[in-house]
């Protein structure tokens, strides 16, 4: 993020997914190279001085938890069959076990 932040035309707005406050240092300074910043992470995952310091990021914090409906997309049983068979968890398990832990997350 940082280093193309120095290209020119390389971005226009860097998206951070992670809710770690140790990324503080490269927001601050991707904003001062004239990125924008959005952060998206999930609620209980966010560190607060990413959501509550306004001098770090241009738009309002994308909580994943209110998008798993839109994120989560099912897999075609023929697709779903095919992987099973390579001999590693589909897109759709993992997306679902994480769906069900949010769920489970006290506050939701």
């Amino acid at each position: 993020m940082l280093h193309y932040a120095t290209v020119p035309n390389a971005y226009d707005v860097a998206i951070l997914l992670s809710g770690d406050k140790d990324f503080v240092p490269a927001l601050v300074r991707t904003r001062q190279k004239g990125k924008q910043l959005c952060i998206s992470s999930m609620r209980a995952g966010c560190n607060r001085v990413l959501y509550e310091s306004p001098h770090i990021r241009d738009y309002d914090v994308v909580w994943l938890e209110s998008c798993l409906d839109e994120l989560i997309v099912p897999i075609p049983a023929e697709e779903r069959s095919r992987r099973d068979r390579a001999g590693y968890a589909s897109v759709f398990t993992m997306m679902r076990v994480l769906r069900d832990f949010v769920e489970a997350l006290p506050n939701n």
